[in-house]
């Protein structure tokens, strides 16, 4: 296993920081909960308001694993930086291929953070981690997703059944895969 190190990535107008759970939970719960509302029809763990201790819990569980890379998005502002989401490239059973998961708070969605963000990653995963596939999973409804996915050049490969551990009531979705080969 890799040991944790720390990640500060650029684009023009973000600043993407690989966290750890326990240091980062209180600032990232705040936005959650600003926003959980529009992530509960995508996201199963978005059904409730968390509390800090589950943020914590949450991210840990991303985190604690070093092989997985889990960044704050903030906005780069003339004299403060705004954190308006979450980024992460979670290793997957295949070898040399890591998940894109992310979430945005809604104010902050439509104006092209989200490309701007999965771009740096891809360029992150190809030259630094020397990774040959990324891959994405998002619900069938979720067209900002698709845009997403296109717009950076992932290829739809298939429909997969989705049935969530936490949202029972969903039954099975179907789900987009798209991958990106490196």
């Amino acid at each position: 296993m890799q040991k944790y190190k720390e990640i500060e990535l650029h684009t023009d107008r973000l600043s993407l920081v690989r966290i750890k759970g326990e240091t980062h939970g209180t600032e990232v719960n705040e936005v959650l909960c600003d926003t959980i509302h529009s992530l509960e029809p995508w996201i199963d763990w978005a059904h409730k308001k968390p509390t800090v201790k589950e943020t914590i819990k949450r991210l840990r569980t991303q985190t604690d694993n070093n092989e997985n890379f889990v960044f704050n998005i903030y906005l780069q502002a003339e004299k403060t930086n705004t954190l308006i989401g979450n980024i992460k490239l979670e290793s997957t059973d295949q070898p040399k291929c890591y998940e894109v998961g992310y979430w945005l708070h809604q104010k902050h969605c439509g104006k092209g953070f989200t490309t701007e963000c999965v771009q740096r990653l891809i360029k992150f995963a190809r030259d630094e981690l020397k990774t040959s596939r990324l891959c994405m999973y998002f619900a069938d409804e979720n067209e900002a997703c698709q845009r997403v996915a296109q717009k950076t050049g992932f290829r739809f490969v298939k429909f997969v059944d989705f049935k969530s551990e936490i949202r029972l009531e969903w039954g099975v979705r179907k789900s987009h895969y798209f991958e990106l080969d490196l």
